[in-house]
């Protein structure tokens, strides 16, 4: 015997198909979504770095250390001084070679601080004259410049500057002169 459906019956039944239609519908769209070609690489790009390598007087000097030169050569014709030894009339010079080892061009700065003591302090100095050939330059990546620190102690004929020289040449065994070079790498603007 047949049974007639009822309308709670057909709309059970039309909810049902619509369920299904939509997880039909959804399942298509979700493999679609996942169903297409794709690659994903990453990539380790590699390239070498510019080497920075700055020499100066056969020290490497790029880790920015402090160097004890004591390569000054005293011309003492001036001067009734011990060889080697700086005294008032003393003329001097030092050569400072830097090279530019590095794989950049550079500019090179110099600077002549205040003299310093045994005891590193500074000391006051009226007559020692210290000068740099060059105190700004560049120097091109490979090459090297030879730089001339001259020093001369001035003898002042008229004795004003007599009780401070005495006072260097009886307190102090060494004196220190401080010369700061600053090497940058040269930037293109």
């Amino acid at each position: 015997m047949k049974t007639k459906e009822t309308q709670k019956d057909i709309n059970k039944k039309a909810i049902l198909l619509l369920i299904l239609l939509l997880i039909a519908i959804l399942t298509g769209s979700y493999a679609i979504t996942y169903s297409k070609y794709n690659s994903l690489v990453k990539l380790n790009s590699k390239t070498d770095v510019a080497k920075w390598s700055i020499i100066v007087n056969d020290i490497d000097i790029t880790n920015n250390q402090n160097i004890d030169l004591n390569d000054f050569i005293w011309d003492n014709t001036l001067s009734t001084a011990k060889n080697n030894t700086i005294a008032p009339g003393s003329k001097g010079h030092e050569k400072l070679i830097i090279s530019n080892n590095s794989d950049v061009d550079i500019t090179v700065d110099i600077k002549i601080n205040d003299l310093i003591d045994d005891n590193n302090k500074q000391i006051e100095n009226k007559s020692i004259k210290i000068t740099p050939s060059e105190n700004n330059f560049i120097i091109k990546k490979g090459d090297n410049k030879t730089i001339i620190i001259n020093a001369e102690w001035i003898n002042i004929e008229d004795g004003s500057n007599d009780l401070n020289d005495t006072f260097i040449g009886k307190n102090f065994n060494t004196i220190m002169i401080p010369i700061e070079i600053n090497a940058s790498q040269v930037i293109s603007r």
